[in-house]
């Protein structure tokens, strides 16, 4: 699964949305404060929007996927995280959440990392590239 087969599309046309939104607020601001808040709403969306176009690229090495922000807001995305599959010690298959298939990568130190896909297809794809890169790595299933 390289090459941005686990894009959420829907996810980054809205974040590419916000962003023109933002350089529009930018633009029409009348003071200091509307402009440097267009801004800094255009940053976020357009490096968001970004790093949802790259989608969830595995390679032999390791898994590259959108940084997500909050467990409270998984939406929120700060560029891009990449782990290598050595630091993976096993992989949660979440129930499915606002339109996409979850998974939970455990890592080293107890570190977890939320990873959404688009299909069931992308996730099984990710359970087998894992499976390739790392035979150690172990997969469950929440309940």
């Amino acid at each position: 699964m390289s090459g941005g087969e686990g894009r959420l599309t829907l996810w980054c046309a809205a974040w590419a949305v916000l962003a023109l939104a933002g350089g529009a607020m930018a633009a029409l601001s009348a003071g200091p404060g509307g402009l440097l808040a267009g801004v800094i709403v255009a940053g976020f969306s357009l490096q968001a929007a970004i790093a949802e176009y790259a989608g969830v690229r595995t390679g032999r090495a390791s898994i590259s996927a959108p940084r997500r922000l909050a467990a409270v807001a998984p939406f929120l995305a700060f560029w891009r995280e990449e782990i290598p599959w050595s630091e993976v010690i096993d992989i949660t298959a979440l129930p499915n959440a606002f339109g996409v298939e979850r998974v939970l990568l455990r890592r080293a130190m107890n570190v977890r990392t939320p990873v959404f896909l688009p299909t069931r297809d992308a996730k099984l794809a990710l359970f087998e590239a894992a499976a390739c890169a790392n035979p150690n790595v172990s997969v469950y299933r929440a309940r």
